[in-house]
């Protein structure tokens, strides 16, 4: 799953761009920054 991420992310927006490391979690934190983070998960 972490692979395709990385391999995702090069497709769409670029190599120069893609993640050396991919953390999968179960939530996200109730911060403005997490709530934030989400509505953009969301959208990808």
């Amino acid at each position: 799953m972490k692979k395709e991420t990385i391999q995702i992310v090069r497709d769409d927006v670029g190599s120069i761009t893609a993640p050396k490391t991919v953390e999968v979690v179960t939530t996200l934190h109730k911060t403005r920054s997490g709530k934030i983070m989400c509505r953009v998960l969301k959208c990808v």
